[in-house]
Formats: C-alpha cells, structure tokens, sequence
C-alpha cells in the first residue's frame, strides 16, 4: 500500500514538472483587452482625422466647383443593384453624384450638345469625382465606342446579377406600378417558354408571340452587349458581382474608392444590416462626432439605408406574390446555364449563378 501511493505521488510529480516546463514554452497570458480597446480608439481618431480632412478640402472647394463630363458612369445591368452603388458611393464627400438618371446617350438628347450633358451633372472641383448611372446605357447598341470617343478616360461601373433573380425583380417592379396584367411570376414565366419536342420540363427558348414581356426574361442574356464595353474600356470597368454585393457591399465599396484613387472613407465596419430587410445600411458616425457645417452632409440621419421600393425580391419584407417555385427557377436555371457559360469564360471568372 505504501508502495503504490509512494509511486502515485511520484507520477504526480513528474507530471506537475511536465506540464511547468511546457508551459514556460508556451503564450498562456491573457489577451490584454486594454491594450486592444486602445487600438480601437486610436484608429477610430485616425478615422475621424481623415474624414475632417476630407470634409475641410470639399467646404474649401466649394467656389472652384464647375460643370464638366463624368469622371465615372454606371451603365447598369437594370434590377442588379445599380442604385445601391450609387447610393452608397454618394456618401462619400469627393463623389459629386447625378440624382436620378442622367440618360443623356439613351433618350436622343445628344443633339443638345456636350455643353447641355455638363450642365445636368453636379458641378465639381479638381479632386472631386463625377457620377452618373443610367442602366439603360447597358444595352444600347453603340454607346460604348461613342462614349470612350467623347470620354477616354472615362472609368465603368457595371453590376451583373443573377439573371434568375433579376427576372422576378424585374417582374415585381412592373407589378407594382401596374404596368402589366396581374399574375404570379410562375404564371407569367409558363407562358413565355416553348416546350422542346421531346417535352421535358425546360425553358428551351422564348415564345416569340409575347415580345412585349419576354425582354424580362432576356435581358438576363448579358454576353453580347457586355462584348462591346469590354472592347473599348477593358482596362477601366469594374465588373459587380452583384449577389455578392447584396450579402458584402463593404467589399466592393472600398474597392471603388481605390478604383476611383480618393481616400477610403466608407469602410467594411460602416455597414449594418437592417433589421426589418436585412439589407446593408450605412452608419455614418462621422455625422454625430465631426463638428463642422452640417449642410456639407448629403441627407439628415445617421443610419443611412436604401428605399423600401428597394430590394423588392431580397429584403426580408418580401412580398409571398414576389417569389418563384422550384419548378420555375429549375427552368430558368436550365434557359441561362448555357448563357452563363459563355459569360464566365468571357470574363475569366465564375458568377456562381
């Protein structure tokens, strides 16, 4: 007996001896939390220094400000996200951004001159970066070469979706202001579709009898008219996925203010999901903590976030009659998954559609 607890007391000494010389290796200190909230604090001052920066060189350029051609146009895909880019890109105070779209090279107002296309974009300083979206530009045949004819240097913006998705959200927007009779979006995309001959259940091609609703569905087809803006501004467009700019705009934001060259601003811990959508607002701290004129500031609250006739299809609050079947989205999938093939190898990049 005396034995055995001689041995058991020895092994715990060894053991004990083990384990010291072990954790003498070892960082087993704990996590100065102090030292990491002052981290916090520090970088938020820096934060808070170029954004009063920022603001002091837009309130003293205020009177140098002119109208000129954009420095950066959104062209779309329409239903993909395009005013969100534009929104949040717009809190930023180097970015003077039209309202509304400017549709100078879509809606024949070209023959008003260059002078006329200056004058409806916000007027801006040497610093400052001018922006206009209008999707429409997306699709018009022969914009692009006339535009980098015009505008050389001009940098695109361009946010490609989920066709699928942009199809509901596209039918939903068209339900809403009652432009089209009312139907389901199942409904509506049984009766595009042609049945193949060999009657399987896919989308093979469009029923060609309903032009007037079937560009719903087409204008999923991104391949050919994004060829012509690569001709001419491959080296100056940034291509938006655009599903996963819905779940990580902090992301893509601070890319474009690189891809602009002004200061990074608008960074990845400004965004918060909203809790009614669950889409991305903006929470612009810089309002509450900088003391400077507050009519620099582009709109009244703090949390910024989109429009409730936004995200229609992807909020939260989507309506049941805004959705699909699987049955519908399996054919859509089977209609774009060729479309989609030639798109990824176009661009050297999978979308993950």
């Amino acid at each position: 007996m005396k034995k055995g607890y001689i041995l058991k007391l020895g092994l715990a000494f060894l053991l004990a001896i083990f384990i010291f010389l072990n954790c003498r290796k070892l960082d087993i200190s704990t996590p100065n939390y102090h030292g990491l909230l002052g981290q916090a604090e520090e970088n938020h001052e820096i934060r808070k220094r170029e954004w009063v920066e920022a603001l002091n060189k837009t309130m003293q350029s205020v009177g140098n400000r002119k109208h000129r051609l954009p420095d950066v146009i959104g062209i779309g895909v329409q239903k993909c996200g395009t005013a969100a880019v534009n929104l949040f890109l717009n809190l930023h105070p180097h970015i003077r951004a039209l309202q509304g779209e400017g549709q100078f090279f879509a809606k024949d107002l070209e023959k008003m001159g260059l002078n006329y296309y200056k004058n409806m974009l916000p007027a801006a300083a040497d610093h400052e970066i001018v922006m206009e979206k209008s999707p429409s530009y997306f699709w018009r045949y022969g914009i692009a070469k006339k535009m980098h004819k015009i505008m050389p240097d001009l940098k695109i913006i361009v946010i490609l979706c989920n066709p699928i998705q942009r199809a509901l959200s596209s039918f939903a927007m068209e339900q809403t202001y009652k432009r089209m009779t009312p139907t389901t979006f199942d409904a509506f995309v049984e009766g595009q579709l042609v049945r193949p001959t060999d009657n399987k259940h896919n989308l093979e091609r469009l029923n060609s009898n309903n032009n007037e609703w079937k560009k719903l569905i087409d204008d999923g087809k991104y391949l050919r008219p994004i060829k012509k803006w690569l001709e001419e501004f491959r080296g100056s467009m940034y291509i938006i996925n655009g599903d996963e700019f819905i779940n990580d705009p902090a992301t893509v934001i601070e890319d474009l203010q690189d891809f602009f060259k002004i200061p990074k601003l608008i960074r990845r811990e400004d965004f918060i999901r909203s809790k009614v959508t669950g889409m991305f607002c903006v929470n612009r701290w810089w309002r509450k903590e900088i003391s400077i004129n507050q009519a620099l500031f582009k709109s009244n609250s703090t949390v910024y976030c989109l429009k409730s006739n936004k995200g229609r299809t992807r909020s939260k609050a989507a309506l049941p009659e805004f959705t699909m079947s699987n049955y519908t989205r399996n054919l859509l999938t089977n209609y774009f998954q060729p479309h989609n093939k030639k798109l990824y190898n176009l661009l050297g990049r999978r979308l993950n559609w």
